[in-house]
């Protein structure tokens, strides 16, 4: 067992080494950072000039982080993709998975190991931006962040790498199950657009041609209409951060009223993991 938990890990380790050198990724964090940071300073602007607009009950650094939740949820998915859709194919087309596999390696360590060297890179990128974030939001806001702050904060992490944990899986299992690195590209850009950018807009015209309401009488969103968007991972997000950012809510009263939303930003990205393992140790690799 430790002989197989010590070889999964250093697998890992040159996983997440490699993608720490990588100029793709490389790119890909200093342009989400410089985005993170935009985002951020474009708040502190708003905060600056037009205060009386701002909610005074919640926290400054509280509403800057609410401000940075869209640019996120669009943005992240990207990174668990760019980690992914690739990690395997890389190996196959190179010709070194069957370098590895003569060695006294087996599947299950590769794949564990790939999957943590990618988990821990895609930690990494989460960090970094959030601490950017708060960086920039301080530098307008000027306080000082409380604990209760901090267990916002902490929380708020946590979901938003559990989400992109999300497409990093997707992306894993569809670069298994692909012929070629364009194809897992193309599927995982598919997959991107449909869930993050388009799919509440594709849901409001499906509903709007069978003449369903969006919106019930009471001015809220429709049962039904809400149904169809649990189908994206980024509204059981969106969910979880707007009740997280409810500053008259404490949180183990918001993880009990939003559990269902927690429970399928936990389960998904699990389901997803063990497929890809399961798909990848009954792929055909010809030595």
């Amino acid at each position: 067992m430790n002989v197989i938990f010590r070889n999964a890990m250093t697998i890992a380790q040159k996983e997440f080494a490699d993608n720490l050198w990588s100029p793709i990724f490389l790119i890909l964090l200093a342009s989400f950072s410089l985005i993170s940071i935009a985002s951020c300073y474009q708040y502190g602007v708003i905060a600056t000039n037009f205060v009386g607009m701002m909610d005074s009950l919640m926290p400054g650094i509280l509403r800057g982080l609410f401000f940075f939740t869209s640019t996120l949820s669009q943005f992240i998915p990207l990174f668990g993709i760019a980690l992914s859709f690739d990690t395997l194919l890389r190996e196959e087309k190179s010709g070194s998975m069957n370098v590895l596999l003569t060695h006294p390696v087996y599947r299950d360590n590769i794949i564990t190991g790939k999957i943590l060297g990618a988990m821990m890179s895609l930690l990494l990128v989460i960090a970094v931006s959030m601490a950017l974030s708060i960086g920039t939001l301080l530098m307008f806001i000027g306080e000082e962040i409380t604990l209760f702050e901090i267990s916002r904060i902490a929380l708020y992490f946590i979901l938003a790498y559990l989400y992109s944990v999300i497409f990093l899986g997707s992306g894993l299992f569809i670069s298994i199950i692909a012929k070629n690195t364009s194809d897992s590209l193309i599927y995982n850009i598919v997959v991107w657009l449909f869930f993050t950018i388009a799919y509440s807009d594709i849901i409001r015209a499906i509903l709007y041609v069978f003449g369903i309401q969006i919106v019930d009488a009471d001015g809220n969103l429709s049962v039904i209409f809400q149904q169809l968007l649990g189908i994206a991972p980024a509204y059981h997000y969106q969910q979880l951060v707007n009740g997280l950012f409810d500053v008259g809510q404490t949180i183990p009263y918001v993880l009990s009223n939003f559990w269902m939303d927690l429970t399928i930003l936990v389960v998904v990205p699990m389901v997803l993991l063990v497929l890809s393992f399961i798909a990848f140790l009954r792929k055909d690799i010809t030595l």
